[in-house]
Formats: C-alpha cells, sequence, structure tokens
C-alpha cells in the first residue's frame, strides 16, 4: 500500500472514532499549551489544502479523473474539515502565536462557525457527488467550498 492510502485509511479510522466522541464533548482534542492547538490547526489546513486541491483539480478537468483518488480526497477533506476547527482554541490568535488568525475569530465566533458549518456542508457531499460519478456536481461543490474558504480567510486570516 502506498503512503498516501496508509494515511487515508488512518486518517478514516480516526474519523469514525472522533465522530462519536465529538458528538459528546464541544472539542475533539484538547490542547496542553497554545502553540499545539496552532500548530494541529495548520497542519490539518495544510492536509486539507493538499487534497482538495488534487480533487478540485480533477473535479475541472485539470488533472485526469481518478475516482479511486477522488474518493480518497473527498473522504481526507470531509474529515479534515471538522478537525482543523477543534484546535481554534482561546488564546491562540496571532501576534501571540505563530499564527496568521485575527481576532475576529473569537469576537465575531458565530460568524467564524457558520463559515467553518458551511465548509462542512460541502464537504459533506464531496464523497457521495464522486460515489455517484457526478463530476458536475463535485465541480460545483469544489466550488462552493472553495469560495467559503476565500471569504473566511479573507475575514478571519491576518495577510
Amino acid at each position: 500500500m502506498r503512503i498516501t492510502q496508509l494515511l487515508t485509511v488512518a486518517l478514516l479510522g480516526i474519523s469514525a472514532v472522533t465522530a462519536t466522541t465529538y458528538a459528546q464533548t464541544s472539542q475533539w482534542v484538547q490542547f496542553q499549551k497554545a502553540e499545539d492547538a496552532v500548530a494541529y490547526r495548520q497542519a490539518s489546513f495544510r492536509l486539507m489544502e493538499t487534497h482538495f486541491s488534487r480533487l478540485s483539480k480533477m473535479a475541472s478537468g485539470t488533472l485526469p479523473y481518478d475516482a479511486r483518488l477522488a474518493m480518497e480526497d473527498a473522504a481526507a477533506v470531509k474529515m479534515l474539515s471538522r478537525l482543523a476547527f477543534t484546535a481554534f482554541v482561546p488564546n491562540t490568535a496571532a501576534p501571540t502565536h505563530k499564527s496568521r488568525s485575527n481576532d475576529l475569530v473569537w469576537s465575531a465566533h458565530q460568524r467564524f462557525s457558520d463559515s467553518a458549518q458551511t465548509l462542512r456542508v460541502a464537504a459533506d457531499q464531496m464523497p457521495v457527488a464522486v460515489q455517484a460519478g457526478d463530476i458536475g456536481r463535485l465541480r460545483k461543490l469544489a466550488s462552493e467550498a472553495g469560495s467559503v474558504c476565500r471569504k473566511c480567510h479573507d475575514q478571519f486570516r491576518i495577510r
């Protein structure tokens, strides 16, 4: 098995276990230090960007469509769209930590949470579109998710 396949299988396994935990608690992971939360969310976003980028390129025709890779990427984006946001804990904004999050993440938290939820809704539908072989729907979902990401970055990220 290739390393990406192993990572995807591991991430999906973690996703299944943590989904139940998430339903029972408000946060999946407890962080001992603020730096740990920042590193966790940055790593989650980097992984999501990697999988989302390839999935978007396949949906737009820039890369040849591979149903197996598309399913792996869609499943990873779905899971990572949840993991990343669990690490936005208090006292982890810039410039105190190596974060690019601005104070609006916390002062306008409902708006931030709504953006995260909108992303999750699109991400939840991606594996369904891939499974159905509906590339047009996948393209639309990728466009919607990309738009949510851009708007969130514009509002809640220091440039």
